[in-house]
């Protein structure tokens, strides 16, 4: 849950705005590629994204669209999205927000937990995560080397950044995002 407001002179907030969310440790930044308006699905990152009557809509557009809604995207808009995986049907993201922004950064991001490593490779939410010498690894923002990172890898949350080239992000960072950190 979350609560925005002010304190009054008694010490109490006074609330503005309330709104629980959805638990969820995924995190989606892209175009969008195509657009299910029946479903209520959007398609980036080679991922599905489920839309609904919960998603937060945030419009950061220079036209601040205050009834931006799943009817109002169009594919090409670039969004961040934030949810969680679908724990029926695999590698579907189930969205609790959605902002979308001017930014033309062609640049993406992919955060959730790894399904599966094979350096100088890995796999989150279906998505193919390859890595050059170039990309910087990382755990709670200290640099580790290629092969710590990928020893530590399986089943933790990570967020990688990079390019989508249609099939993978190759990534140009990777850095563990559970908290978890294992190294010395």
């Amino acid at each position: 849950m979350e609560v925005e407001g002010d304190l009054n002179s008694a010490g109490m907030l006074v609330a503005e705005e309330i709104s629980i969310r959805r638990p969820g440790d995924v995190r989606i930044t892209g175009a969008i590629e195509s657009i299910d308006a029946a479903a209520s699905r959007i398609h980036l990152l080679g991922l599905q994204v489920q839309l609904d009557e919960r998603t937060r809509f945030e419009d950061k557009t220079s036209a601040d669209d205050m009834f931006l809604s799943a009817a109002r995207l169009a594919v090409g808009d670039r969004v961040e999205i934030r949810g969680f995986e679908d724990p029926v049907k695999a590698n579907l993201v189930i969205a609790t927000r959605l902002e979308r922004d001017d930014d033309d950064d062609n640049e993406v991001e992919l955060r959730g937990r790894v399904q599966q490593v094979n350096a100088p490779a890995l796999t989150i939410l279906g998505v193919r995560i390859d890595t050059t010498a170039t990309t910087q690894f990382r755990d709670d923002d200290t640099t580790i080397s290629a092969p710590t990172f990928f020893d530590q890898a399986a089943g933790r949350i990570v967020e990688a950044e990079g390019n989508w080239n249609g099939a993978s992000i190759i990534a140009h960072e990777a850095e563990f995002e559970d908290g978890a950190r294992r190294t010395p």
